[in-house]
């Protein structure tokens, strides 16, 4: 072989190389962790839903107190025709518990939410951090305003993190993290 040749190979093969070992240090990080610790998310308004009930506009307010989830409920209004701010007419946010194990999800009743033992920490206690997916930003020169992609959710641990599965219908819907089960 010509020494031009081993020098063009060897100039081509390096961004190749390099591309490779960038994707292996980001796939294999993701591959090697298990977050086990549950958690409750919401399809929805939350923490705060506006409803119509009895012909009165009721907002409630969801919260964790001392570990378990309480809704508490003001009426806003007994004129339909004022509505407040912000009034979807979504209703009550619809609960789902997220089983990390076996990256499943499953629709739970507040009532049964409310029976459960809830954190409402930052960090679970596996050592896992809750984050929504990336948002964008544009590229340049024409930047723009983009949006979170809230239809993705990732469980994060040191430099590794883990795409999960949830439930968004198609992402018409708020999707907000609630709480972490305790066991």
């Amino acid at each position: 072989m010509k020494p031009s040749s081993i020098s063009l190979i060897v100039g081509l093969s390096i961004p190749v190389l390099m591309v490779i070992g960038i994707a292996l240090a980001i796939i294999i990080p993701g591959q090697s962790i298990h977050p086990q610790t549950d958690f409750v998310y919401a399809l929805g308004q939350y923490p705060t839903a506006v409803q119509i009930e009895n012909g009165q506009q009721i907002q409630h307010s969801y919260s964790i107190k001392k570990g378990r989830i309480t809704d508490s409920t003001i009426t806003v209004s007994t004129k339909l025709d004022n509505a407040p701010y912000p009034y979807q007419g979504q209703g009550l946010p619809r609960f789902f518990i997220h089983h990390t194990a076996t990256d499943t999800n499953e629709e739970i009743s507040f009532d049964d939410i409310a029976k459960r033992t809830l954190s409402d920490d930052s960090i679970s206690p596996d050592g896992f951090t809750f984050t929504y997916g990336t948002s964008s930003g544009g590229m340049f020169p024409f930047y723009f305003e983009g949006q979170n992609d809230r239809a993705s959710a990732y469980l994060s641990k040191n430099t590794a993190s883990k795409k999960v599965t949830i439930i968004t219908k198609g992402n018409d819907l708020p999707f907000s993290f609630v709480a972490w089960v305790a066991k």
